[in-house]
């Protein structure tokens, strides 16, 4: 219950308090949340510090606030099966139709020291920076880079409404393999602002290089994923030369 001779303020007692529940798996996936009357009634806190203690519990990804209908568990994560190729359109795709995109770049950039390293036949590379939103929380953000040569089959608009390999396999460019690096990273910079979390936030930070059918390196890719949002999963197979 709330002490209340606590150093701690009442509103993180009751968010922790919450965030328990939750965890315990007490509150379940999906559910509501008590109102914050009822809340009030139940902790003898007022509406203030429930109101804050919601607010600390949406930041940190474990609730959704939805206007005029109340506060609900966050739903499960999102799965990404490591065992088979797709775009991140296509995974959450599968899973949810309530993931959409916020583009918040699309411009030809030069090349750094580390993209020219990956794209060295080429002078300069489109980057598209956007984020993926999920019952109006930003849950990852992703940059994209293209070489020229394969940008010029893209445009704003079918970013908007496609992925990229869509696109590419429309225009007869087949990607058949992806070299990817999993990290952890605590959030910083302009990704507090794009993800809306805090200093130090951890995410989960992926580089991929995406290859066609003719060994061209056509895209590289980072994703910023909110840890609370994702989850890798990888079937793996013991070989007989070891």
């Amino acid at each position: 219950m709330i002490e209340r001779e606590s150093p701690i303020p009442m509103y993180q007692q009751l968010a922790s308090i919450i965030r328990d529940k939750i965890l315990k798996g007490e509150l379940k996936s999906g559910s509501k949340i008590s109102s914050v009357n009822e809340l009030v009634k139940l902790y003898g806190v007022s509406r203030v510090t429930v109101v804050q203690a919601i607010e600390e519990l949406v930041k940190s990804g474990l609730i959704i606030s939805r206007q005029g209908k109340g506060s609900y568990v966050r739903t499960s994560k999102h799965i990404e099966d490591l065992s088979s190729l797709r775009s991140f359109e296509e995974i959450t795709n599968l899973e949810s139709n309530n993931v959409v995109q916020k583009i918040l770049s699309y411009n030809f950039i030069p090349l750094s020291k580390q993209l020219a390293e990956i794209f060295p036949s080429t002078q300069k590379v489109l980057k598209i920076e956007r984020v993926h939103i999920e019952e109006n929380i930003p849950i990852a953000k992703v940059n994209i880079f293209l070489p020229e040569e394969a940008a010029y089959h893209i445009s704003k608009e079918k970013v908007k409404n496609h992925s990229l390999y869509e696109i590419f396999e429309k225009n007869d460019i087949q990607i058949s393999v992806a070299i990817q690096k999993i990290e952890a990273q605590p959030a910083s910079g302009s990704l507090l602002e794009d993800l809306q979390v805090e200093n130090g936030f951890p995410l989960l930070f992926v580089q991929r290089t995406s290859i066609d059918n003719n060994k061209n390196i056509i895209m590289f890719s980072e994703f910023f994923y909110r840890y609370d949002a994702y989850t890798f999963m990888a079937k793996l197979q013991r070989t007989s030369d070891l």
